[in-house]
């Protein structure tokens, strides 16, 4: 009885070995057999028979999930490393870039931001990765300024994620920027979109009739969304007329919808990559004189804000209501410059 006690406490921390091995292959780092044996305090020859038990699990797992996954030698790094077709794992550099974008979106307050970053490379990141993003993030996260918004309820951004697979109208509570007090709102969501800061549900009016197709798009801010109820109510959205968020992006400027609009104007500026990251639609043609002729299909007046930052870098050319408008607001600011002095 004793042999079998011992055989079964090696066979446990056998499997204690391997599976700590497995947790270090399946985060996509490297190691080698020497590595290995000595953190498992334990022979190499041992560790080779480890890494065949990985990779005839590895085959089990291939029938199971269909997924080709491999243990290979790589004899320019000199290490072992699981290699899989699937592309599950994060490597340190995309992990490291997941948690700067996290950072630059400014969506949380520094104790959720905090939290998430902890969560994330506790559950994606070795222990030796996670101390050295942790040591790279850590000046960005101390100085880090939170956002003046509530934070948004990831609850209750997933409650109406799921209305909108649904197709279930909404009721819930909207103050306004402008207004004092709340109005009671029903709508149909169709989309999320995150941008400047913010979590935003794109949803058209519920009117009672039977598609909101010719209900106007209209744009909701996550964090002044109160008493939110998924009324089980279902309603039809046709398909030539289905939101896609990707398209909306792609047109709008700081989140203000409105109708199409077809602007052209002449850009000086140093940086044509940034115009064209900004406006996705965007067509370029060089101009004789250095400059750039740019056509570009947006959605609403928001481009207006982006226009008046770019200073004596553009000239508007079309529409004319958009043109005048930004000569409008020029006029304005110089006029204020020179009173206000």
């Amino acid at each position: 009885m004793p042999r079998r006690g011992n055989n079964l406490l090696k066979e446990d921390r056998k499997v204690e070995r391997i599976l700590c091995l497995w947790n270090i292959l399946m985060r996509g780092r490297g190691v080698t057999r020497e590595e290995i044996a000595a953190k498992l305090k334990v022979n190499e020859r041992t560790v080779s028979r480890y890494f065949a038990d990985i990779r005839g699990c590895l085959a089990a797992l291939e029938e199971s999930d269909g997924i080709h996954r491999r243990l290979i030698h790589s004899r320019e790094e000199g290490v072992y490393k699981m290699i899989n077709e699937g592309g599950e794992y994060l490597t340190s550099g995309e992990l490291f870039a997941v948690c700067k974008i996290l950072l630059s979106s400014k969506a949380f307050h520094k104790v959720e931001m905090k939290a998430l970053l902890e969560r994330l490379l506790q559950n994606l990141a070795s222990s030796e990765e996670r101390t050295e993003i942790d040591e790279y993030i850590k000046n960005e996260l101390f100085e880090y300024a939170e956002p003046n918004h509530k934070n948004p309820d990831m609850d209750l951004l997933w409650k109406i994620t799921r209305a909108i697979h649904q197709h279930h109208v909404i009721a819930f509570d909207y103050k306004k920027i402008s207004a004092e007090t709340s109005s009671p709102h029903a709508a149909r969501p169709l989309g999320i979109l995150f941008s400047e800061f913010y979590f935003y549900v794109a949803a058209r009016p519920d009117r009672g009739i039977k598609t909101g197709a010719t209900s106007p798009l209209k744009i909701y801010r996550l964090d002044r969304m109160t008493s939110v109820i998924d009324t089980e109510k279902t309603f039809e959205e046709p398909y030539i007329d289905r939101f896609r968020e990707g398209e909306f992006k792609n047109r709008v400027q700081f989140m203000y919808s409105g109708k199409k609009i077809h602007l052209e104007f002449i850009y000086k500026g140093l940086s044509l990559e940034a115009v064209l990251d900004r406006l996705p639609t965007a067509k370029a043609r060089k101009r004789d004189d250095g400059s750039w002729s740019i056509s570009a299909d947006v959605l609403g007046e928001g481009i207006l804000m982006w226009l008046l930052s770019q200073g004596a870098n553009v000239n508007v050319l079309a529409p004319e209501s958009i043109r005048q408008e930004w000569l409008d607001t020029a006029r304005k600011i110089c006029e204020m410059g020179k009173t206000e002095q």
